[in-house]
Parts: structure tokens; C-alpha cells; sequence
């Protein structure tokens, strides 16, 4: 029987190269306090989306939307959703900027044309988002259209030397 075990699975193969490593004696970890830790927040795709897009809605009294602004829109009242991207966002399907670009109830932007092309190569008009496979539909209503807007704090971001953000220092 070769050293280091027995049984198919429980052998140790560094036999085999005459090699060993010293064991590792692990201490118990430190328990850090949940004050330090912060809290668990789940990600919500909704709420990224409320937080980070900016939605054209239809007419209609809002005045609970603008007094909680955690309060969710409802996806049947938005008709058109501003995306913030870089400038060279390309469409996840054709890898090309999106044409007649459309928001999925998930997030993700896709061309209007790729989107009807995975709903005939599925023979349904239904399908899985090609990035996080949540159900997409082409049922009037559940693609809204997206504009694309740069958003200048990533154009500034890339042209700004490091640092050029830091405040001017007084007295000294």
C-alpha cells in the first residue's frame, strides 16, 4: 500500500513527487462585531434600476413616488427608461450599439431586432435573457424603449488625470 492513505479517493499523491508541505495549524478566527461588518443588503435589480435609471412615465398623480423615493414604479406606467452606459456600450447579442435599443424587465439592453430574432429562434414569444436567463417577453408593455445617455461622470472619470478630483489645500 503507497503512504499517505488508503482507499482509491483518500490518497495523498505527494508521495510522489518526494515532496511534503509542514501542516497548517489554523487558530480560531477572530469574530469581527456586527457593528463593524455593516449590514447584509441583498442586491434588488429594482432598486439598482430605480437608483440608476431614469424613467419617462405616463401622466398621472406621483406625489407618493416623489415623497418616497424608494417607492418602486410601476413598470406598466413607464414609457421610456434613460440608461446611463459608457460610450462604446454595445448590444449583448450582436456586439454592435444597439439599434431601436429596448430595456428588459430584468435590465439589460438589447437591439429590438436581436430581441424579435431569440423570440423566432425560440418559436415563442418568450424567451431566457441571454446574461441573467429571468423570462423576457414580447408581450405589448414589457420592453420599454431605452435611450442611452453617456453619463458624464464616467467620460470624466476616464479623461481626468489621478487625483484631479482632490480639493485644492488651504493654509500650510
Amino acid at each position: 500500500a503507497a503512504p499517505g492513505g488508503s482507499g482509491k479517493k483518500g490518497r495523498d499523491a505527494s508521495y510522489l513527487l518526494n515532496f511534503r508541505c509542514a501542516e497548517r495549524r489554523e487558530g480560531p478566527r477572530p469574530v469581527i462585531p456586527a457593528r463593524w461588518r455593516g449590514p447584509l443588503v441583498r442586491f434588488d435589480k429594482d432598486r439598482f434600476m430605480q437608483a440608476n435609471y431614469r424613467f419617462v412615465v405616463a401622466e398621472g398623480d406621483y406625489s407618493v413616488e416623489l415623497a418616497l423615493p424608494d417607492k418602486m414604479v410601476e413598470w406598466d406606467v413607464i414609457r421610456e427608461v434613460h440608461v446611463p452606459c459608457d460610450a462604446g456600450y454595445k448590444c449583448p447579442i450582436c456586439l454592435e450599439p444597439p439599434a431601436a435599443a429596448r430595456l428588459t424587465k430584468c435590465g439589460h439592453v438589447y437591439c429590438w431586432p436581436c430581441l424579435q430574432r431569440m423570440f423566432m429562434a425560440h418559436g415563442k414569444p418568450y424567451g431566457p435573457c441571454p446574461i441573467c436567463t429571468a423570462i423576457v417577453t414580447a408581450t405589448p408593455g414589457a420592453l420599454k424603449p431605452a435611450v442611452l445617455r453617456v453619463a458624464p461622470e464616467i467620460l470624466a472619470d476616464a479623461d481626468a488625470p489621478a487625483g484631479a478630483d482632490a480639493p485644492p489645500r488651504t493654509g500650510a
